[in-house]
């Protein structure tokens, strides 16, 4: 049987980050180390991120035949437009580079489906990830694509993890995703879901650094994105934790490794300090009313 095909989708855009945030840190429900380091405050750290994710794909093999896409969100950064053209066409170890560059809306999730709309007869399965998350090592590809082989109802395959926004303490199934988005899904899946809702899901809010406009990213992007799946009758799924077949781009500059979840002990503790907080707020708003 001929081996499939896979896409690499990595949203790009030089648009300097005001946000820094020098160590990554637990977040999420189940807590793992999601919230992860950042520092991209200038245009020349965006154009080493961006070769750092070339610099990787070259040397590594994926272990399926692989394309890396990488979708440029036009910020009316000229200088950017140009520099990533440079990568058009490159070879990689398995497949190339190809660089599309569009209008920007809808941040990384607009990207997703831009790029998608664009090369979704093309390949089997797509990987998704933001450009400071980067999935790597040998046969990342391949050892995703092995997990929809294991279980052929799943819909999205989580890189990172899986988490519920859960800030009272109350899991609900509407608010179960993929952290960051980051991971894998069959071409096939997506043709439904873009045939139920006439896209994959992005937000249509262009305020993104905005309050209001940051949450509709949210929401509507990284939330929406993979909890589609579940409302379709599929599954969300991770990669088996032994694996971790990613690292953050700033880590990764650094020579930091971090592993994806906290040790048992240590998720016991964030429970609990989790459990004092929402009882005390309860307790605080009893006696306010």
């Amino acid at each position: 049987m001929q081996n499939p095909s896979v896409a690499k989708i990595v949203a790009i855009a030089f648009d300097p980050k005001s946000r820094v945030r020098l160590k990554t840190t637990v977040v999420g429900d189940p807590p793992g180390y999601f919230n992860h380091s950042q520092n991209y405050t200038t245009y020349d750290s965006l154009f080493s991120l961006c070769k750092q994710i070339v610099d990787i794909e070259l040397k590594q093999d994926p272990g399926l035949p692989l394309d890396l896409i990488l979708v440029n969100s036009d910020v009316g950064f000229k200088e950017g437009n140009e520099f990533i053209k440079t990568f058009d066409g490159v070879k990689l170890q398995r497949g190339e580079i190809k660089v599309l560059t569009r209008p920007s809306q809808g941040m990384a999730y607009g990207s997703y489906n831009d790029a998608y709309m664009k090369y979704r007869d093309k390949y089997d399965y797509f990987i998704f990830t933001e450009d400071d998350i980067i999935p790597n090592g040998k046969n990342y590809a391949l050892k995703g694509v092995e997990q929809f082989n294991v279980n052929p109802n799943i819909g999205f395959l989580a890189y990172q993890g899986i988490s519920y926004v859960s800030d009272d303490g109350v899991r609900s199934h509407s608010t179960i995703h993929a952290h960051g988005g980051c991971g894998m899904a069959k071409s096939s899946v997506l043709n439904q879901v873009v045939e139920k809702y006439g896209s994959l899901p992005f937000s249509r809010d262009n305020q993104g650094k905005s309050t209001k406009g940051y949450k509709d990213i949210i929401f509507s992007g990284e939330l929406a994105f993979t909890n589609v799946f579940l409302q379709l009758g599929y599954e969300l799924a991770e990669i088996p934790r032994e694996f971790k077949l990613y690292d953050y781009a700033y880590d990764l500059e650094r020579g930091i490794k971090v592993p994806r979840y906290p040790s048992y002990p240590r998720v016991l503790l964030i429970y609990i300090v989790r459990l004092i907080k929402r009882i005390k707020r309860n307790f605080t708003g009893l006696f306010s009313n």
